[in-house]
């Protein structure tokens, strides 16, 4: 009887080889499972936040798997511009970041520390939900005046000597050419702070003549600062992204 047995060093050439497909197969089905589970997070996005631009959708990118790399993982990332708000909105775990609209706002005294600014009810609407940038820039050139990066008031008010009566003389601050048609075209813009003697909400308001006389409409209501809830659950995206589609994935890259 002849007896053939495999030679020890082929059999741990073959288990190194199987071990280095398997991993090489599921580096390819984890890929391919983040790239399904941005999908799914595009979805959930697109039905649970309020009218989010293709900007904040498009805004994740999937990291591949690399076999030779330990761990073996791939992940569905936010792209750093989009990150700076939805860590806030998406996983609703710390105070979300001031607007550069609010920073302004605080900057002229307009809004008190601890407080973030709400479009209301009547403030106009982009496609989007977003209140027009235009819009807040009028707010901006009446209420403020050098305020921080990214808006720049021209229509400041102007200084004038007058002489006075007596013979002496005076400065006397005006509005500039550019904000008085500011004023004409858009109306005048005010706010009330927290805290006062005011009946009103606190917030931004803007008193516009109309064929009735004046018609007065809040564009923006200060609340206090508080925590997002989480409004999307990223681990469960991940979880449900394995459970559909990894082992088909996994079984498809064994096959090829």
């Amino acid at each position: 009887m002849i007896t053939l047995r495999p030679d020890p060093i082929s059999l741990q050439r073959a288990e190194q080889v199987a071990a280095d497909k398997a991993r090489r197969c599921a580096a390819i089905a984890l890929t391919r499972t983040a790239v399904l589970a941005q999908k799914l997070l595009r979805d959930e996005m697109s039905s649970v936040l309020d009218r989010p631009t293709p900007f904040t959708l498009s805004g994740t990118v999937v990291r591949p798997a690399l076999y030779r790399r330990e761990p073996i993982a791939a992940a569905v990332v936010f792209k750093d511009w989009q990150a700076r708000y939805m860590d806030d909105v998406v996983l609703g775990l710390r105070q979300r970041g001031l607007k550069r609209f609010e920073l302004a706002l605080q900057a002229a005294g307009t809004m008190p520390r601890g407080w973030v600014c709400v479009p209301a009810a009547q403030a106009p609407r982009d496609a989007f939900g977003n209140v027009p940038r235009g819009l807040i820039m009028q707010i901006i050139s009446q209420i403020g005046t050098e305020l921080t990066g990214g808006y720049q008031n021209r229509s400041r008010p102007v200084s004038k000597r007058v002489r006075n009566p007596d013979g002496t003389w005076r400065w006397v601050t005006q509005d500039s050419a550019a904000s008085r048609r500011n004023k004409q075209r858009n109306g005048s813009f005010y706010a009330i702070q927290p805290g006062g003697d005011s009946k009103v909400p606190p917030g931004i308001y803007q008193r516009r003549a109309s064929a009735h006389g004046s018609m007065t409409r809040m564009l923006f209501l200060f609340a206090p600062q508080a925590a997002y809830h989480q409004q999307i659950d990223l681990q469960r995206i991940g979880q449900e992204a394995m459970d559909r589609y990894y082992l088909r994935e996994f079984e498809e890259a064994l096959r090829k």
